[in-house]
């Protein structure tokens, strides 16, 4: 299944320049993958073994919108400050993001449908 990362049109023309577009910017949901892309800069297939945990996130304003990461384990893919989901992995997982390749164990994501992707991504009993 797939699911379009949220973009507001407030904030698309800062975003498409780096390949975030209606076709670039999805999370993809199989039976053994999460399949996240946004734009140039993120491009990961994650295990769904290694989701720990799935909510709705209640964004920050302040968090800002496009590719985020600290540098204490966490990436940001926010093309809307609504609609924005976490993800928690079990473990650590080296990820690259743009020209950088670290650690991350929670991804961040804004999406046009975050009930149908938590209910499809939630760990199975």
């Amino acid at each position: 299944m797939r699911f379009a990362i949220r973009r507001s049109p407030f904030w698309r023309p800062l975003l498409v320049p780096l390949g975030a577009t209606e076709a670039g910017s999805y999370v993809e949901v199989t039976a053994e993958t999460i399949h996240v892309r946004f734009g140039a800069l993120f491009d990961e297939v994650i295990p769904r073994s290694e989701v720990e945990a799935a909510a709705l996130f209640d964004y920050p304003w302040y968090g800002g919108i496009g590719w985020r990461m600290n540098f204490r384990g966490s990436i940001g893919l926010i093309g809307a400050q609504a609609g924005v989901v976490r993800l928690d992995l079990r473990d650590p997982r080296k990820m690259k993001f743009g020209p950088f390749s670290m650690n991350f164990q929670t991804l961040y994501v804004s999406l046009e449908e975050p009930d149908t992707f938590l209910a499809a991504v939630r760990p199975r009993a």
